[in-house]
């Protein structure tokens, strides 16, 4: 497969793999692999893609794992646990429903967790908090 124009959110850089068919959005891909398998890949702080080598599997299991902890994979989800402080999954309030849920996009009502529920979040990835380089916090490493 090959990619081509900006790549600023990384949905130029497919993951290593064989897919039936790819579909692009304006700031990520997804791809049908041959296995059956969908992966995503893209603006990861847009909440567009992210875990599958990088990427993330599509279908909003934000505990894959079973542990009971939602797993963080992305600048926004981590910004969105300021919402559910408890850590069970529902944002505290209807106003901040909105930025958690986009944050975690097609997430189950259960988030993915066991029966008795999650209790907690998890870092599952290595966040960039200063993407730009400038070794400041500014509106560049959104």
């Amino acid at each position: 497969m090959a990619c081509w124009g900006h790549d600023w959110s990384g949905k130029g850089t497919p993951p290593n793999a064989t897919f039936q068919q790819v579909s692009a959005g304006g700031w990520h891909a997804c791809g049908l692999k041959t296995d059956g398998g969908v992966v995503c890949w893209g603006a990861e702080a847009r909440g567009s893609a992210g875990v599958d080598g990088g990427q993330r599997q599509v279908g909003g299991d934000y505990d894959a794992d079973g542990e009971g902890l939602i797993e963080v994979s992305n600048l926004a989800q981590l910004d969105a646990v300021r919402h559910d402080l408890d850590g069970h999954g529902f944002p505290a309030n209807e106003a901040s429903s909105v930025a958690y849920y986009a944050a975690f996009p097609d997430a189950p009502a259960d988030m993915g967790c066991p029966a008795d529920g999650c209790v907690g979040y998890e870092l599952v990835a290595n966040l960039d908090l200063d993407a730009n380089c400038n070794v400041m916090a500014d509106a560049g490493d959104a």
